[in-house]
């Protein structure tokens, strides 16, 4: 979400532009998690109109969203509950949760429809861990639960997950856009009321075949896990990063990040 100076700001902005409805830079409320939230828009139907607008102020535009001073309250790992789903590609981030440094000192208790632990020493702020104990398309309630009894709004939320689109061995940190058709970033979605959240994506690779949901739910290869092995100290090197500084300071460096070949 985005604070209200700031999109009075693009307003401004965006009046001194060419549109195809003149004059008619409205703001719309959508619901969100905590209630309202402001966003320009312009057009008489209140969608966002984005011709004739140079490139640079739409990127501004966009990047406002994240320019603000944030930082890192939960960390949710997207999975299926199930011990027969545990090695699965689709919960790889339940396996990176598993191989961080300091899993082993996080004291774990069963709330929210999940597994959910916090730190007070891993940056500036407290930082929860979450392991939704649903199934995948519905791993946003647990989200929901534990962001709104905490008050965490969801520019503070990273949710760590698998990603087809993105070969192994390359992770990537991402603020907002796409679903990209993963079910679990879908159930956030639908609960946050909002895609801008934090992604930190581990890529599994796309199937030569169609038959996506038996890829993602069959076993990583032997050599699959060797990668595996490797790339985690880095990510979690990453992760741990993100948790003491601004985790848009990060997007260059960790942009589709290919630690192995």
């Amino acid at each position: 979400m985005c604070p209200v100076a700031e999109m009075t700001s693009v307003s401004s902005l965006l009046a001194g532009f060419p549109q195809e409805n003149p004059g008619c830079v409205d703001t719309a409320v959508r619901g969100g998690l905590f209630g309202a939230s402001i966003s320009v828009c312009s057009g008489r139907e209140g969608t966002p109109r984005k011709a004739g607008l140079p490139p640079a102020l739409l990127e501004q535009r966009e990047n406002l969203r994240y320019t603000r001073a944030i930082m890192i309250s939960l960390v949710a790992f997207l999975g299926n509950y199930g011990r027969e789903y545990e090695r699965t590609r689709h919960n790889v981030a339940w396996q990176f949760a598993d191989s961080l440094p300091f899993a082993d000192t996080l004291n774990w208790q069963r709330k929210f429809k999940g597994l959910y632990a916090a730190a007070d020493d891993l940056g500036p702020e407290r930082v929860y861990f979450l392991k939704p104990e649903t199934y995948m398309n519905l791993s946003g309630e647990s989200v929901g639960e534990l962001a709104r009894f905490f008050k965490i709004t969801p520019e503070r939320i990273l949710l760590v997950h698998d990603e087809l689109e993105l070969p192994p061995g390359t992770v990537s940190l991402k603020w907002s856009g796409g679903l990209g058709g993963h079910n679990g970033l879908r159930s956030a979605k639908a609960v946050l009321g909002t895609a801008d959240f934090w992604r930190f994506r581990f890529g599994i690779g796309r199937p030569d075949h169609a038959d996506v949901a038996g890829y993602v739910l069959s076993e990583f290869t032997a050599d699959e896990r060797i990668i595996l092995s490797q790339i985690f100290p880095q990510s979690a090197a990453m992760l741990a990063q993100a948790l003491k500084a601004e985790p848009q300071k990060l997007l260059p460096e960790w942009n589709k990040k290919k630690l192995m070949a």
